[in-house]
């Protein structure tokens, strides 16, 4: 008997479960038949439809500087009314031609953008955008490419050489090729032009060229280096920029001391170098009223300096200048102290 209950129960439950699978898919065939007739409904009625190119990125080309290339949009009208297409004002391309329309049903109409080739050995883009009166697409966007090789192209194409010592050196290598990236084979009818004499350049081989810079000044400098051809009245130029400072830097560069103050009978002064290690120093004070005494812990690129008053200290307020010269240059750094009683 009870077999039979527990046979009657799995049988109870396998037809329930059947029952409930069968309202739930035809609850899922039923919704998505309503769909695919909402959206057959939705086709028939009477609309525009725009179609553009699955790819929205249109290449116009390569060409020369200062030329405006082009390239067309096809805009198709896939609906049962007239397509209204704009693109509105503010446009960044050469031209739109036309910059609104009116497309046929079933007809396409190619529209015209222009786009300026601006800057050699770049890539010039332009970002159209379109309203349309279709109601599933109310705005699109297309980017038109176009590219303006270099008639000559320089590596590295521009030199920041950041701070340098004064009265430093250095050397440059710059490798120019084509507008291709071909290494140049000749020189032939190629001028190099150096914006002043802080640099200087000549040719290694036909295409690789070394500039020279120095002796450096103190103080920023942005020069250029230009090649150019003057049968085809073009050039190229490359920006090299620096800035010239001392061997060592020392700061601060003004103290003043008071011998009757406890506090300020001896001031901190701190040296740092600006090319690797500490170079040599020759240290003369004007007058001799103050010494500089090493102090604390040493590191290889700064020297840490205690200002002090010689014995006896002066009676009376006076000045004094101190000359750091490095060892071997031209260069002098000075700092000055006021001496109170």
């Amino acid at each position: 008997m009870t077999r039979l209950r527990l046979v009657w129960v799995a049988a109870t439950l396998g037809i329930v479960s059947v029952v409930w699978w069968f309202h739930a898919w035809s609850g899922v065939d039923g919704r998505a038949a309503l769909d695919r007739q909402e959206q057959r409904e939705h086709e028939d009625t009477p609309a525009p439809r725009l179609r553009l190119p699955a790819c929205r990125v249109l290449d116009a080309g390569a060409g020369s500087l200062g030329q405006v290339l082009e390239a067309l949009l096809p805009i198709e009208n896939t609906g049962k009314l007239p397509l209204e297409v704009d693109t509105g004002t503010g446009r960044a391309c050469a031209y739109i031609k036309p910059p609104r329309a009116v497309v046929a049903p079933g007809a396409t109409l190619n529209m015209a953008i222009g786009i300026r080739l601006r800057q050699e050995g770049k890539s010039e883009q332009v970002l159209v955008r379109l309203t349309s009166n279709d109601p599933r697409q109310r705005e699109a966007e297309i980017m038109v490419m176009a590219k303006c090789p270099a008639w000559l192209q320089v590596e590295p194409a521009q030199v920041a050489l950041g701070t340098l010592p004064a009265n430093s050196h250095r050397e440059l290598e710059l490798l120019v090729t084509d507008g291709d990236g071909t290494p140049l084979s000749t020189t032939a009818g190629l001028d190099v032009l150096a914006s002043s004499p802080l640099l200087q350049a000549e040719w290694i081989s036909a295409s690789r060229l070394r500039v020279l810079v120095g002796p450096v000044p103190k103080g920023v400098r942005r020069e250029h280096v230009t090649l150019r051809n003057q049968d085809l009245g073009r050039s190229v130029q490359v920006p090299v920029s620096l800035e010239g400072v001392g061997w060592i830097n020392v700061a601060p560069r003004h103290v003043a001391l008071r011998h009757a103050d406890e506090k300020t009978r001896a001031a901190w002064l701190l040296v740092s170098s600006n090319s690797g290690d500490m170079p040599e120093l020759d240290v003369e004070v004007v007058p001799p009223l103050v010494e500089l005494v090493l102090a604390g812990p040493q590191a290889p690129r700064r020297r840490r300096f205690q200002v002090q008053f010689k014995e006896p200290a002066p009676a009376e307020p006076t000045s004094v200048v101190i000359h750091l010269r490095v060892r071997g240059t031209a260069e002098v750094e000075t700092v000055a102290v006021d001496i109170r009683p």
